[in-house]
């Protein structure tokens, strides 16, 4: 199957990753990457609606878009995976 083979082939590149999560950043970026193709592709009338200047914030530059969103996406991982390692310290409050 080719998710679990990406999944490790990705974990293999960023060994911060955990398998779980080697597997989810895969699937997430094969989604957005199904998600953004019509945006970045739209139809002659989506384009036409797209050329004027009100709708413009909502143009997709792929090219630009989606590298980015990947590299939010691992960076929010490698983030999260920190927090795990790192130790947790518990406030102490007094009562008075």
């Amino acid at each position: 199957m080719l998710l679990p083979r990406a999944g490790k082939a990705l974990q293999r590149a960023l060994p911060w990753l955990s398998e779980a999560d080697a597997l989810m950043a895969f699937q997430s970026i094969e989604l957005q990457l199904a998600a953004l193709w019509p945006s970045a592709n739209p139809s002659k009338a989506a384009r036409e609606v797209l050329a004027r200047p009100e709708f413009s914030m909502m143009r997709v530059d792929a090219k630009r878009d989606y590298p980015r969103f990947i590299e939010v996406l691992l960076r929010g991982f490698q983030s999260c995976g920190e927090e795990k390692a790192a130790p947790v310290r518990r406030r102490v409050t007094r009562r008075s």
